[in-house]
């Protein structure tokens, strides 16, 4: 605008974007020195041209002047034009939020420093590609393509909100696309940290008198000044997909000022977009895209995962959540999805009711049997593939009882029945899974997990099926492993690997390397290095017969990351790292066509989790362990937000936490460890108060309790509940348990029940355990304890009387 224009137009605004709009005026009319000079350093990177600015930052092109690597990178800069303690505040805000977020489709920080001058600036990912409104207007994208981008997009902003940031400015710019069609969430300038105890930081980010936001893409309670969730990213989310589907933003070009703009927002319903682009939105999507956009936000989408999944519905013919949930809306939903299985079924209903040579007493039977197999194909086909839809993990738990209850019926008339058996013995496997399988989102009912895999390895017996068999070994053993009933996971582990059968690679190749590490649990680790050995030869057998198999390559990566742990264990730190570091490398390379499988990503955590233990435990290395348990931690985070209620991604997250927080204490980052350890004994704390609660997580919350690294978070006392059930829960035969337990009694101050479980623990280790001497160093030192506090007749800190074990 021309000058007089401009300030008239300033003067008619609201305060808060009056104060917003000179602040950014001012930072745009003063040509930054930055850009004047042209080309040179930024710390370590060489400056290659400037890319964009705007009122808070300069964004340049950059590469490393001292080529210690080889890639263009985005460099994010304060200029000096703009370098007031609010917008510092900010930018540091930024670099702390971007470091918090591992997610594929969010631009990834890379480095992060200060000039001389004391100007900030971080380091991202390059990201080559368009805004997403100008990707979304290619020919040659179908509507199912634009969604499928959508989609990463939710899934991006879900991980965001599951980190407690929301992101405030969503918008087709902040969003780019690249070549291949991988969406990338930018510019967290202006995001909102919901609790700074897990991230430990300050939450400076709001500009005095003014409430950051683009007009166009608030939300209803963003221009009123409410306070913001998460609610309000989903509404923007709303706005967005609504502008990239339909083409056009759904608030009309004619009107450009504020006042009209939040006028139209806050009073006025937008239009279906079907009416702007036609019929391909008409109906399920009209519905999604406005679910999204309500002004109540309770009446929205609760999480941008649910978003997704509506959309996910709507791809896969089913009724979406948007929608009116009406009988007819659901049958049509139905008949779409299985035309050609509706067809067949009317054709044998048509025949069973024209035949005329079926006995009375067949008829009776069959009847029966078809009223189970109906209950089960009904729990399969609809309670199941629409619960789990709907809410993952929690859905199994809904259906999967009447299942197994079926499951009982049908084998008490399965008698002879050998196929019904087999399909029996495979939908015992299957329950098993579902109740307690490590691999996958579960209820965490170990119990019935154990109970499952028993009935299959029953009815496999029955049938003489041994390779079916061995699966169900197999299984069972890793869930007695959890349990901490090692030794008969061992012996399982080992009938499991002579059951199964040649073919059976995948199996075979587990079984290996699982006997490898327990043996390792259970302190005989000169042998267990040994079959983590063979398990690495067997697995590299598999990778040769059959070169193209991704489960080989990724069980020869678990193998080789197995025999990484169990070379650093006897002193070979530097060839265990490398180990990992090429199970990483495999892991990586199959999740590029992969990005979202679950299974990958958490062998990705569980290696990045080995790669850390090995800096910290061999090599002192409490920095190069930070940075690995971080890349684990980001994992977690991604894992517990697709399913917040599985049990083993909320295990994945406290094991994450807790050693993140171990690093940084003993990298001297106490402040930065401190809210890591808190947060890993929230996560653990309704977990280890169960009935059924897990030996390992009872373990982990005794440790950080007690002996972890992070003493501002001490509590022994606390402890002592957890350290008892544990003992109570593996029959007092677990020596490790009894060594945690042995550790609160000490830090409890109840000395003789120390001395008396470390006594215990040492006498179920056998003679030639690696752990002898560590243990009975500790026994030394809780007998020497104990002598000089019987001179002085001190209590126990938790005010208990002693208890021997």
């Amino acid at each position: 605008m021309p000058l007089p224009e401009r300030e008239k137009f300033i003067d008619a605004q609201p305060t808060p974007i009056r104060t917003e709009l000179r602040s950014l005026l001012e930072a745009f009319s003063e040509p930054d020195a930055l850009l004047e000079r042209g080309r040179q350093r930024i710390g370590p990177y060489e400056i290659l041209r400037p890319l964009g600015q705007g009122g808070m930052a300069v964004v340049f092109a950059a590469a490393r002047a001292d080529l210690e690597f080889q890639k263009i990178v985005a460099l994010k800069i304060v200029p000096s034009s703009a370098n007031s303690d609010e917008i510092v505040q900010r930018f540091r805000n930024e670099r702390q939020i971007l470091a918090s977020l591992d997610h594929p489709n969010i631009c990834r920080l890379l480095d992060g420093g200060t000039t001389p001058e004391g100007y900030p600036y971080i380091v991202m990912e390059l990201v080559e590609g368009e805004p997403a409104d100008v990707y979304m207007r290619r020919p040659n994208l179908t509507l199912i393509d634009k969604l499928r981008v959508l989609q990463k997009v939710c899934s991006a902003v879900h991980f965001a909100h599951q980190n407690l940031v929301v992101h405030r400015d969503l918008k087709p710019s902040n969003i780019m696309v690249t070549e291949d069609g991988e969406p990338k969430l930018l510019d967290f300038g202006i995001a909102k940290i919901m609790s700074k105890k897990f991230m430990g930081a300050k939450l400076g980010v709001t500009m005095a008198g003014a409430r950051p936001l683009t007009p166009l893409y608030a939300s209803p309670e963003q221009l009123r000044g409410e306070n913001i969730t998460t609610a309000s990213d989903i509404y923007t989310l709303g706005v967005v997909f609504y502008e990239l589907l339909a083409g056009r933003h759904p608030i009309p070009d004619s009107i450009q000022t504020v006042t009209e703009i939040a006028a139209e927002i806050l009073e006025k319903t937008p239009p279906p977009p079907s009416t702007i682009a036609g019929k391909e939105l008409r109906g399920d999507l009209d519905m999604i895209i406005l679910k999204a956009m309500r002004k109540e936000p309770e009446r929205r989408y609760p999480s941008a995962l649910s978003l997704s999944e509506d959309i996910e519905r709507y791809l896969s013919g089913l009724p979406v959540t948007a929608q009116k949930d009406t009988t007819t809306y659901r049958i049509s939903k139905f008949l779409r999805r299985h035309k050609t299985g509706v067809a067949a079924a009317a054709v044998v209903a048509i025949s069973l009711a024209t035949s005329t040579v079926v006995s009375l007493n067949y008829a009776a039977e069959a009847n029966a049997r078809s009223r189970d197999l109906q209950q089960i194909a009904h729990f399969m086909v609809f309670d199941l593939d629409t619960a789990m839809r709907d809410s993952g993990t929690a859905a199994r738990k809904t259906s999967i009882d009447n299942a197994l209850e079926a499951f009982r019926r049908l084998g008490q008339r399965s008698a002879g029945d050998m196929a019904l058996q087999r399909d029996l013995m495979e939908a015992y496997l299957r329950a098993g899974d579902v109740q307690g399988n490590l691999y996958g989102a579960n209820l965490g009912d170990r119990k019935g997990a154990i109970e499952s895999y028993r009935q299959a390895a029953a009815l496999a017996q029955r049938l003489n099926d041994k390779p079916s068999m061995g699966r169900a070994k197999l299984k069972l053993a890793e869930i007695e492993s959890l349990e901490g009933d090692r030794k008969a996971a061992l012996a399982n582990y080992r009938e499991a690997r002579d059951l199964l059968s040649a073919s059976q690679w995948s199996e075979r190749v587990q079984a290996s390397y699982k006997i490898g590490f327990t043996m390792h649990r259970l302190g005989q680790v000169q042998e267990a290095l040994k079959e983590l050995q063979a398990a690495v030869v067997l697995a590299e057998k598999w990778r040769t017969a059959e070169p193209q198999s991704r489960e080989a390559k990724r069980h020869w990566a678990i193998a080789s990351e197995h025999l990484g742990v169990g070379l650093a264990y006897v002193n070979r730190a530097d060839d265990g790292i490398i180990e990992i570091k090429k199970a990483l490398a495999m892991y990586e390379e199959l999740r590029k066509s992969a990005p979202d499988n679950i299974q990958l990503m958490r062998d990705q955590l569980a290696g990045w989790s080995n790669l850390g233990d090995i800096y910290y435990d061999s090599q002192n290395a409490y920095v190069l362990a930070s940075d690995a348990y971080l890349k684990a931690h980001g994992i977690a985070a991604r894992l517990l937000a697709a399913d917040p209620l599985s049990t083993q991604a909320q295990r994945d997250m406290h094991i994450a936490l807790g050693r993140v927080s171990m690093a940084l204490h003993k990298a001297d980052r106490v402040e930065q460890a401190v809210p890591y350890a808190r947060q890993a004994i929230e996560v653990l704390e309704p977990m280890v108060k169960r009935p059924d609660a897990a030996l390992y997580d009872l373990q982990h919350y005794a440790y950080l309790l007690t002996a972890g690294p992070v003493a501002e978070v001490h509590d022994p006392c606390r402890a002592i509940a957890a350290g008892e059930m544990a003992v109570a829960n593996s029959n007092s035969s677990d020596a490790e348990v009894l060594d945690t337990l042995a550790d609160v009694y000490f830090a409890a101050g109840r000395l003789e029940d120390a001395v008396a479980t470390e006594r215990k623990a040492l006498s179920l280790l056998s003679q030639d355990s690696d752990l002898r001497k560590k243990w009975a160093g500790n026994l030394a030192r809780f007998e020497e304890a104990l002598r000089k506090n019987s001179k002085r007749r001190s209590s126990p800190a938790c005010g208990a009387t002693s208890r021997a074990q």
